[in-house]
C-alpha cells in the first residue's frame, strides 16, 4: 500500500516492561509503507505515567519532531497508549496527526487489580504498574479524547491471566471493553493475544487505514 506520507512521522511506543525491539517489525512495516518512524524507548517501569511524559518530550525535541515533520502520528501498544494520551494532554504537538492504540488498558486491567499488591509485581512494574488498575484508571476512562483516535483490541486470550469468571472478550491481559474511550473515532478487534497485536496482519492494515483516512477498514 503506497500513500503520500512525505514529512509524516510515526512515533511507536511500547508497553510497560517491554524493550522497543518488540515494535521493530511494525517499525519496518511502517517504513516500507512510506512513513518516517521513531521507535521510542523509555523507562516504563521507573516512573509514573505523568513523569514518563517528560521523557517522551525530551526525545521528540531531540528528534526535532515538531519542526521537521508536517504531522506526528502515535501508534502505541498496551500502556504506551496511556503514556501517549497523557503526553498529548500535557505537551500536545502543534502538528499532531492521528493516534492508534493497540490493547490499551484505558479503563484499567483486572489483571493489575489481582496482582498489584504482590511484591514481585510492584518490584518489576514499578510506579506505573500501580496505575494500571481499574480503580486507578477509572477517572481517565470516562474522560473523552479530543484528538483522532483509533483503538485496536485483541480477542485471543492465549494463556489468559483472567480467572474463571467471564469478563467478556479479551486478549489475555486487557478486555475489549477496557480498551474503549469516549470520543474515539473508530474501534476494531483482531484475533490476537496481547503481546502480539502489533504483528497481526489485520491490525497493521488497520493502522495504515486509520492514519490515512481516519477509520479502520470496513468489513463487507
Amino acid at each position: 500500500m503506497t500513500v503520500n506520507t512525505e514529512k509524516q512521522l510515526v512515533v511507536l511506543m511500547h508497553g510497560i516492561a517491554q524493550p522497543r525491539i518488540i515494535m521493530s517489525g511494525l517499525a519496518e512495516f511502517m517504513e516500507d509503507s512510506g512513513y518516517a518512524v521513531l521507535n521510542l524507548s523509555y523507562p516504563s517501569t521507573d516512573k509514573t505515567i505523568d513523569r514518563l511524559t517528560g521523557e517522551i518530550h525530551k526525545k521528540l525535541v531531540h528528534h526535532d519532531a515538531f519542526n521537521a515533520f508536517d504531522q506526528i502520528h502515535f501508534v502505541t501498544h498496551s500502556m504506551g497508549g496511556l503514556v501517549a494520551r497523557a503526553y498529548i494532554e500535557r505537551h500536545r504537538p502543534p502538528n499532531l496527526g492521528r493516534v492508534v492504540m493497540m490493547g490499551p488498558p484505558n479503563k484499567g486491567s483486572e489483571v493489575a487489580d489481582l496482582l498489584k499488591d504482590i511484591w514481585f509485581y510492584k518490584a518489576f512494574f514499578g510506579p506505573a504498574g500501580q496505575e494500571l488498575t481499574t480503580e486507578s484508571r477509572a477517572p481517565y476512562g470516562d474522560h473523552p479524547v479530543d484528538f483522532e483516535l483509533g483503538v485496536i483490541a485483541g480477542t485471543s486470550a492465549v494463556m489468559s491471566m483472567f480467572g474463571p469468571a467471564s469478563v467478556g472478550p479479551n486478549d489475555g491481559l486487557v478486555t475489549v471493553e477496557s480498551t474503549k474511550l469516549p470520543g474515539m473515532a473508530d474501534h476494531m478487534t483482531v484475533p490476537a493475544a496481547h503481546a502480539f497485536i502489533m504483528n497481526n496482519p489485520a491490525a497493521r492494515r488497520g493502522i495504515l487505514s486509520f492514519l490515512k483516512d481516519g477509520h479502520f477498514p470496513k468489513l463487507h
